[in-house]
């Protein structure tokens, strides 16, 4: 996967802002929000599938890991299950 740098607001609750970030379709909004300690209601490998789009596999565990306060394995998991879903 090519590196691709990440706006500053990625994950800084004091910088993001959801208006902003809506009116300039910023693909990183889903995963700011969770960084920035905002609930979203949805299974945990849907969101898993969201995550995938636009961050790396690593960075989409540790999101998991502390959204739903579930452990490593469980994250990967929920990550294998959305690959499942896709077939």
């Amino acid at each position: 996967m090519k590196k691709e740098k990440k706006f500053d607001c990625y994950g800084y609750k004091i910088i993001f802002n959801e208006d902003t970030c809506t009116k300039d379709n910023c693909k990183w909004l889903v995963p700011c929000k969770l960084l920035c300690g905002y609930k979203i209601d949805m299974f945990s490998y849907k969101l898993a599938g969201e995550l995938l789009k636009v961050i790396t596999r690593s960075e989409t565990i540790e999101i998991l890991m502390k959204h739903y306060g579930i452990s490593y394995n469980a994250s990967k998991m929920a990550i294998k299950r959305w690959k499942k879903k896709q077939i």
